[in-house]
């Protein structure tokens, strides 16, 4: 759509990751104290997230070297393409078909639904 679109989509974006880690933090002190649970607090939560929070201090503040930078960002594409390889290859289509018939079928209605918005809103806007 233009640059200016670009630039708020990407802050949006980044401000809904970061604040990712602060908002798994306060859930989880709300229900631990809803629970009075005798664990600590900070026991429940992932450690993907505590990384996620000091590594994004850390190059916040400009704290490790641009190369390790560049190395992790490599890391993270390899291991995030392995995940999502992983998650693919143990979907049973079959399986998702038999257990989650009425899902299919309205997801499948809600796209149907998309796709014809988006085909009226295309015609409006360049046919009309």
């Amino acid at each position: 759509i233009g640059d200016e679109v670009g630039k708020i989509s990407s802050i949006v974006k980044m401000i809904r990751i970061s604040m990712l880690g602060p908002a798994l933090i306060i859930l989880n002190i709300v229900i631990y104290n809803t629970k009075k649970s005798k664990e600590n607090f900070l026991i429940n939560i992932p450690p993907f997230i505590i990384g996620f929070v000091i590594l994004s201090l850390l190059v916040s503040f400009n704290i490790l070297p641009e190369l390790v930078i560049i190395l992790l960002t490599i890391v993270s594409d390899f291991l995030l393409t392995a995940a999502l390889a992983g998650i693919s290859l143990n979907i049973s289509v079959n399986k998702i078909y038999k257990n989650s018939k009425s899902i299919i079928y309205a997801s499948s209605v809600g796209f149907l639904f998309q796709i014809a918005v988006a085909a009226i809103l295309i015609y409006l806007v360049f046919f009309l």
